[in-house]
């Protein structure tokens, strides 16, 4: 489908497609802030017409927008709606996407110490969460844990990993290497980690026997990458898809959810599907 304006076509599928993923919007709000960002200030029956949502419907979508921080109403008599300006409407909805998942991992972490108390599980131990947005600020950090370990590093790659320029991290992770740092790395190709790999190593120089200390197979299965950290810091990433890089990072400081990934990395590296 597509929505026609000023005699320019606009594949309306694929705007659909990304509002209601990055902004976490129904099939009819997209429509309805679609029409509105197209067409400008409209009343709820205009709306109706060029959006195909139906009329019944359109008063709580416009009420659902408005909440959200996408559009406002601009007159009453008739009421007429309007969007703001993308960079104001777009922030207030990330700003409430991002408090909401910060409000969700609490509930959840709440919700799993309740059920272990009922199942009379041993005490809960506070578990440390941040959130972390923005490629550079993900792998600054990602990084900084890694080449802080002691004893092990597990990475699972998705089938669409991120774009990451190894090259600027060799020297902290190659160090790591040196000290005897175990990596196993679970890829969705072998070929393309070995190319990258010998890219690293042509720059550094190390006195550790690689063979020991660095494992890789190959995995489709991963859908979200992870790595795992001394078995005490975990992080679950979430990449775009669109430009191939991270998104955002969650990165939890906590011995029973890096022991719980450490065991669906182990299933992985041996050829079983996590449930």
């Amino acid at each position: 489908m597509a929505i026609q304006l000023q005699g320019v076509r606009i594949e309306e599928d694929l705007l659909l497609s990304k509002l209601k993923s990055a902004l976490s919007l129904t099939e009819y709000e997209a429509r309805t802030y679609l029409a509105l960002v197209i067409h400008g200030a409209m009343t709820v029956g205009e709306l109706s017409k060029l959006s195909g949502v139906p009329r019944a419907k359109c008063y709580e979508v416009v009420s659902n927008l408005v909440h959200k921080g996408l559009i406002v109403m601009v007159s009453s008599r008739p009421a007429k709606y309007a969007p703001l300006p993308p960079e104001e409407g777009i922030s207030n909805r990330v700003e409430q996407i991002r408090r909401e998942l910060e409000r969700r991992i609490l509930e959840a972490k709440e919700l799993m110490d309740e059920i272990r108390r009922l199942s009379g599980g041993e005490p809960v131990r506070e578990a440390h969460m941040m959130i972390i947005e923005s490629h550079e600020a993900i792998l600054s950090n990602s990084v900084k844990d890694a080449a802080n370990a002691k004893k092990e590093v597990l990475i699972a790659l998705s089938r669409n990993p991120a774009r990451i320029d190894w090259s600027r991290y060799a020297e902290d992770l190659m160090a790591c290497i040196g000290r005897g740092v175990r990596f196993r790395f679970l890829v969705p190709s072998l070929d393309v980690f070995t190319s990258t790999s010998m890219e690293v190593l042509e720059n550094c120089s190390i006195n550790a026997n690689l063979e020991d200390l660095v494992e890789v197979r190959e995995s489709e299965d991963v859908k979200m990458p992870f790595v795992v950290i001394d078995g005490e810091i975990t992080y679950l990433y979430v990449t775009d898809p669109d430009t191939n890089t991270l998104r955002t990072a969650v990165r939890i400081r906590d011995r029973r959810m890096a022991e719980q990934m450490r065991e669906i990395f182990n299933r992985y590296w041996e050829g079983i599907r996590p449930p």
